[in-house]
């Protein structure tokens, strides 16, 4: 049990502490950077002691990310001097801001938090990398197999198939588990409706594993489910589940008998998944063409779309709302997710009278979704230019449509966001304000260009934006990282740093690299809007205290 600051008392689980210092011991092994901090003792809580500097959460996810997500150029290793409480900060500020673009949940989660070591917020920040990490794969884009999850005479309609696309990654994993159980009949009627109470027993792991073993280890499973039910001690039946599970090749999180036994749902979530990875049991030729086709036409995108959903689905992760959102286009088909979004960015705006909170059909979804519209459409609201945009197009799941819908509300909240915080009262900022406001402060760099707006194709080197943030933080950018942006490999490189760098002092930011080198002005409105509200926190921040501020707008 531990005590926060203010009085709560919150207790963590010794079985998480020992699982994610084992999962972390395997996949960060071999890694020079955290040599210094590996193996951790798995039956010890050092992993509290080892993350407070920042640097393994950034090995981490860059593990999940495909060492894509954070620039290690930004991290501070420490490998030459003990780290100050400065570069703690920014390390761990940029590992909780990557964290959010992976697609953790971090509201309430800061760089205190995790600097002091508590327990059930470090465990709480772990477990969301962790499953992001093993649980990528539950979704049709990358295991189209997965399709085979619909019932057969759903095989071939599009609304069922968007409904599978919309799932979050935990419930997929539990039609899978249903759908091989079935397929099989070793359980007879059994459905799994949890990662708790219904696997306590072990017998759903001991009729999976028997039917999803490759058909060269049948032997491994010959007499599983006999032996387990033979079994009278829980902890028992549990091990041999776990010595099973490595025996066909499932090592990629690992747990203990007790997690079986006791019902732990993390637990046993992750240890599901890693059984769905090393062993799908999907055949990919039992699809049949109608169904292929109808997958492929919906997993076609446009790769600016794509882009852009997952920014906006991220923005909308990090507004703290009690949905997850997985499948932008799927999850905005009932109005409700739009509706709660407009409610967030504005509060009050939503008369939830006049909403179907419990959607039966589709004429209550396109009603929803009319209401949402018309609320963006009114002045007094939020004055969006919505022409050619129905409640039906959304409820339809018209991606181009619901994209065009979204930017507008994330425009509309950072820049709100951005007004109330620059003292412009009623009046929103313009994208030309946001302009002026950063030329303004890389004035005085030399070599430096101003831009004429967030089109000019200038930006693409990376150059500039560097040179933003060094004006608003000159501790946060190394000027012997910055290449002249001259050759495409040159702008990539200046870009990611970019991108870390923002992270480290604190930004949420949710573009690619991608973003900044094909000058995308939506990304980059939001990516300088949001400099721009660090830039006038520290402002205000710093007269308070009677030191100089950078200009603000």
């Amino acid at each position: 049990m531990t005590k926060s600051a203010f009085g709560a008392t919150h207790s963590f689980a010794e079985s998480e502490t020992i699982a994610f210092t084992r999962h972390i011991n395997e996949v960060l092994s071999g890694d020079d950077d955290c040599a210094h901090l590996l193996p951790m003792p798995e039956g010890s809580t050092e992993i509290f002691e080892t993350v407070k500097d920042g640097v393994l959460l950034c090995k981490l996810i860059n593990h999940v990310g495909e060492g894509d997500t954070i620039d290690m150029r930004c991290v501070h290793l420490g490998r030459d001097h003990p780290l100050s409480v400065f570069e703690v900060t920014e390390n761990l500020n940029l590992a909780i801001n990557a964290a959010g673009a992976i697609g953790c949940r971090i509201v309430n989660i800061g760089s205190g938090d995790i600097m002091t070591g508590s327990p059930h917020l470090v465990l709480g920040l772990l477990w969301q990398v962790v499953k992001v990490s093993i649980m990528q794969s539950l979704n049709l884009k990358a295991t189209p197999e997965l399709i085979q999850l619909l019932d057969a005479h759903l095989l071939d309609s599009p609304d069922a198939l968007r409904e599978l696309m919309g799932l979050p990654p935990e419930k997929i994993l539990l039609k899978w588990v249903n759908y091989q159980l079935q397929k099989e009949g070793l359980l007879g009627p059994t459905e799994v409706k949890n990662f708790g109470k219904d696997l306590k027993d072990s017998l759903v792991y001991a009729a999976l594993l028997t039917a999803v073993a490759p058909a060269d280890k049948k032997g491994v499973v010959r007499t599983l489910l006999a032996d387990v039910r033979s079994e009278m001690v829980p902890a028992n039946r549990a091990a041999l589940i776990i010595d099973a599970a490595e025996a066909l090749g499932v090592t990629q999180f690992k747990i203990l008998p007790g997690d079986i036994v006791k019902g732990n749902e993390k637990l046993n979530m992750g240890f599901m998944a890693a059984i769905f990875n090393a062993l799908p049991g999907l055949d990919p030729k039992s699809t049949t063409d109608d169904a292929a086709k109808l997958l492929s036409e919906q997993l076609v995108e446009d790769e600016d779309a794509s882009r852009e959903e997952r920014a906006f689905r991220m923005w909308i992760n990090s507004l703290g709302l009690d949905q997850h959102v997985n499948d932008l286009a799927t999850e905005m088909r009932d109005g409700l997710l739009l509706l709660n979004i407009m409610d967030q960015v504005k509060p009050g705006v939503v008369d939830w009278t006049k909403a179907n909170l419990k959607p039966k059909n589709v004429y209550h979804k396109v009603a929803n979704c009319n209401y949402a519209v018309s609320l963006g459409k009114d002045k007094a609201k939020f004055g969006m230019s919505l022409v050619g945009i129905s409640g039906k197009d959304i409820a339809d799941g018209n991606i181009k449509l619901v994209l065009a819908l979204t930017w507008q509300l994330m425009r509309y909240h950072v820049i709100r966001f951005l007004s109330g915080l620059n003292g412009k009262g009623g009046s929103l900022l313009s994208e030309a304000d946001v302009v002026a406001w950063a030329n303004s402060l890389v004035a005085d760099k030399p070599g430096v260009e101003p831009i004429g707006s967030l089109k000019d194709g200038s930006i693409a080197s990376g150059v500039f934006l560097l040179a933003l943030i060094s004006a608003i933080e000159p501790r946060a950018v190394d000027a012997a990282q910055i290449t002249a942006g001259a050759t495409p490999e040159d702008k990539v490189l200046n870009a990611k740093y970019a991108i870390s760098c923002a992270r480290k002092v604190g930004c949420m930011v949710f573009l690619l690299h991608e973003d900044i080198v094909e000058c995308k002005p939506k990304m980059l409105l939001v990516f300088v809007a949001t400099l721009m509200s660090y830039a006038v926190n520290k402002s205000v921040s710093k007269r308070t205290s009677g030191e100089e501020a950078p200009p603000t707008a």
